[in-house]
């Protein structure tokens, strides 16, 4: 298992439907460089940056949603800032 990353520099916007009883889910790709630069422009200052990790009782319990490749790469992105 593994997840390509292709196209690395396209701006994308994806739904997800994992099952029809659930709402979809909306996933944004933008450049790492477009988040900071945007957050920096508006004035913010980034105090942190983490990717977060499931920790495995998190994957034992939800398998079938996180599969076995959530934690050998990030599916979330956290950007702690403030405002200058």
């Amino acid at each position: 298992m593994y997840w390509k990353v292709d196209r690395y520099f396209d701006r994308s916007m994806e739904i997800w439907q994992y099952r029809e009883d659930w709402p979809s889910t909306y996933s944004f790709h933008y450049p790492l460089s477009d988040y900071i630069k945007t957050l920096v422009r508006n004035g913010f200052i980034v105090t942190d940056f983490e990717e977060p990790v499931p920790t495995k009782k998190a994957m034992e319990e939800h398998y079938r949603e996180l599969g076995n490749e959530c934690d050998r790469i990030p599916w979330f992105l956290i950007i702690g800032v403030k405002r200058t």
